[in-house]
């Protein structure tokens, strides 16, 4: 087992921002990078029974929002919850982020409800490694009756050529919809030598 904590008193004092910077004043949490008092807990587990692999942990993220010109927004509760197995070359990871209201204003009752799941796995036989991941979110917006979503899908190839030289490609889905209305629906395929 592990266990790590940590703690930042303002998110807006970065390399972007002065250092004195008030974090009382800031804008709305809109991209949850706008918290103060910021509190990560984290457990895990890791272990290994006949050649198979486990991973298991726990998050759970709590911060608190300003109220900017007048508006009051939800305060942080956020877990991450995530599962891998391993075994002969094989790698299966299970993840789910759940944010819920968190950032959103307080007197909404129809939005937030902000998660993501993700499954992923991979393969690797000697100089060759092959992966697939899939990705889904949704978050719940105002005046909306259905919730905002977008959805990932990647399948990847790697083979090692030696000397450090690597050779990827990659095929990626991605459809984003606002509501019921698709807003983006591509495909791509990258290659990378490195």
């Amino acid at each position: 087992f592990s266990v790590g904590i940590s703690y930042e008193p303002c998110m807006v004092q970065n390399s972007a921002n002065a250092s004195a910077t008030n974090c009382n004043t800031t804008t709305a949490p809109s991209e949850h990078s706008r918290y103060t008092d910021l509190t990560d807990a984290v457990i895990k587990y890791s272990g290994e029974f006949d050649g198979v692999g486990i991973g298991l942990s726990y998050g759970y993220q709590t911060g608190n929002t300003s109220i900017t010109s007048g508006t009051e927004y939800n305060d942080l509760k956020g877990q991450i919850m995530s599962a891998q197995l391993t075994y002969a070359g094989f790698t299966l990871i299970a993840r789910n982020n759940d944010l819920g209201d968190s950032g959103q204003i307080t007197t909404n009752t129809d939005d937030g409800g902000e998660e993501a799941d993700t499954l992923a796995a991979r393969y690797d036989m000697g100089n060759f490694s092959i992966g697939y991941a899939s990705i889904e979110t949704e978050k719940g917006v105002t005046g909306q009756s259905v919730k905002n979503s977008a959805s990932y899908s990647i399948v990847g190839l790697g083979y090692n050529l030696g000397g450090g030289v690597n050779l990827e490609t990659a095929y990626i889905s991605m459809e984003q919809k606002e509501g019921a209305t698709v807003d983006t629906d591509i495909d791509m395929v990258l290659t990378k030598l490195s």
